[in-house]
């Protein structure tokens, strides 16, 4: 009787190629969590949200909250930004398969930006079609 190991090999790489090709879910995982004003705890509907150096990124719903889905697996900085505060960085660990929670509070008086007035007047006496006038306060 003749015995071949052509099949055998075939078939031990095949399982050892399904056993290190994990699917792409299971190494990822979710990040949730809530982005508010620090000072009167209220909730910053429209802040930004995302994972820096990947595309993922989202906008919090209308009680400041946010879910990140299919972020890579183990350490990450999560980036949140709005408007008239100074954005915040944040180093977590994203666990494979599972959900890490994390709470985002701006500091109010991080970041004041510059006043801007700006005049318009009707055109009466002269024959141009419009009419601007801006001051930069600093």
């Amino acid at each position: 009787m003749r015995f071949s190991l052509a099949p055998s090999i075939l078939l031990a790489g095949a399982l050892c190629s399904a056993f290190l090709t994990l699917p792409a879910g299971a190494q990822t995982g979710t990040v949730v969590g809530r982005v508010v004003d620090a000072e009167i705890d209220e909730p910053l509907p429209g802040a930004t949200v995302r994972i820096k150096a990947t595309p993922l990124g989202v906008s919090t719903d209308r009680d400041g909250r946010f879910v990140l889905d299919r972020v890579p697996a183990g350490p990450a900085i999560l980036v949140a930004s709005f408007v008239g505060y100074l954005t915040v960085e944040r180093e977590i660990i994203v666990p494979r398969m599972d959900t890490v929670f994390v709470d985002v509070a701006f500091d109010p008086t991080a970041l004041r930006l510059q006043d801007v007035e700006v005049t318009g007047r009707r055109a009466t006496t002269y024959d141009a079609s419009y009419s601007f006038a801006a001051t930069r306060t600093a």
